[in-house]
């Protein structure tokens, strides 16, 4: 599903998108083991609170619970109210998660259930938001669960959206969940959610319908794009027109692009390839967070094409996360800590390219269509030059040294 640029409304800017655990928003709108030696006991002093840097919370109450799509754990919402600070009125959370034993916590593919924590909010508290806030519109939050993240192709198996209405909310529907609005279950203080199998229909974000005794109130994902970025409607869905594998056998990363008005392709973002999107995965939650900016890709009118003089336009990206930091199951590589990402588009003439770093060198060929370009090495360089040297239909090279602003 293509979304025009005039669903671009101003609620948030750009410099603020991220690709984090959820797209939150409280918008307002207009309408076998071996064996091991035994060792003595060693005295312990007390184990760090995993959860000691999240906000801390003062009554929980039972919410609502209802079953998976297919046949797993069910699904629940707890009310959350957390301690006040400051004299500030205490926000109130609703807290996504799964039901095991009676007991309330996450699931994650290859590494099993962990309970939620019981007197700190947890990753998965989601959205917040004051009484007087819910007056004006519903808080919500969106996430997206993996079938396996350890492993690629990756593959969302559950979106969920979730959030607190209000407590004089009569019914909630989503838009963009599904191809048809979903109608959300409620539960006591205006808690509720809506859970389908897949990815979303809408990959920017949903919209959140609130009915209640007065009329409805909606929120809905919103993204306001710079003045001085001179921008148009891409004429098609993008895609991802390469894939890169990681260096450590996890799920790979790719490229989108998007079709040009009158031809030629609109170069996209970077980040690990779940279907047709890009995005980022949270090793710890097992949950894959699409950018929303990307979901629609609009064509930047001022920034330089390839020329045959400088055929390649290369971006790096670094990523501090590493597969094997966080994994989950087994990892089959032995890798350095981060990921350095090169990509780009190539001038129509180019052939291929040969990039040449202090790892390896490497000779790809551009992507059809898109005329892209992706590499993915595990850690950095520190030091030593990277150049990229592209071969042309008529056989002529042009070498070009790659510019590393992220170091």
């Amino acid at each position: 599903m293509r979304m025009p640029l005039h669903r671009l409304l101003p609620a948030m800017t750009l410099a603020g998108i991220a690709l984090g655990l959820v797209l939150v928003a409280l918008l307002p709108s207009a309408g076998a083991a071996r064996s091991a030696p035994v060792a003595a006991p060693v005295a312990e002093g007390p184990r760090p609170d995993p959860h000691e840097d999240e906000p801390e919370v003062a009554s929980s109450r039972p919410g609502l619970r209802a079953p998976d799509p297919g046949d797993g754990a069910p699904w629940a919402v707890r009310r959350l109210t957390l301690a006040a600070q400051d004299g500030d009125e205490p926000a109130r959370c609703a807290q996504l998660g799964r039901i095991v034993d009676g007991r309330l916590g996450w699931i994650v593919a290859g590494r099993g259930f962990t309970p939620a924590p019981q007197r700190r909010a947890g990753r998965l508290a989601g959205p917040c938001a004051t009484a007087e806030r819910l007056e004006e519109a519903p808080a919500f939050a969106r996430i997206a669960t993996l079938a396996d993240p350890t492993t690629g192709p990756a593959r969302v198996a559950r979106t969920v959206v979730w959030g607190l209405a209000g407590p004089d909310a009569r019914a909630v529907r989503v838009e963009g969940l599904a191809e048809t609005a979903v109608r959300a279950r409620l539960g006591e203080g205006g808690t509720y959610f809506a859970v389908i199998e897949g990815p979303p229909a809408d990959p920017i974000g949903p919209r959140v319908i609130v009915e209640t005794p007065d009329g409805q109130r909606s929120a809905q994902t919103r993204i306001e794009l710079p003045d001085e970025l001179e921008l148009v409607e891409p004429a098609g869905d993008p895609r991802v027109v390469m894939r890169s594998p990681d260096p450590a056998g996890g799920p790979p990363w790719g490229l989108l692009a998007a079709p040009a008005p009158g031809g030629g392709w609109c170069p996209g973002a970077a980040g690990r390839a779940v279907g047709e999107r890009i995005g980022r995965i949270d090793l710890e939650l097992g949950t894959f967070s699409a950018d929303p900016l990307t979901a629609l890709l609009p064509c930047r009118t001022d920034r330089a094409r390839p020329t045959r003089e400088e055929p390649l336009r290369i971006t790096v990206l670094r990523s501090s996360v590493s597969w094997e930091d966080e994994a989950i199951g087994e990892v089959q590589l032995r890798t350095l800590p981060g990921r350095t990402v090169l990509h780009g588009t190539a001038h129509p003439d180019v052939e291929s390219l040969t990039l040449r770093t202090p790892r390896d060198v490497r000779t790809l060929e551009p992507s059809t269509p898109g005329n892209a370009f992706l590499a993915v090495y595990d850690g950095s360089f520190p030091t030593g030059t990277v150049t990229a040297t592209a071969r042309l239909t008529d056989g002529t090279t042009v070498t070009q040294t790659v510019e590393d602003t992220t170091r």
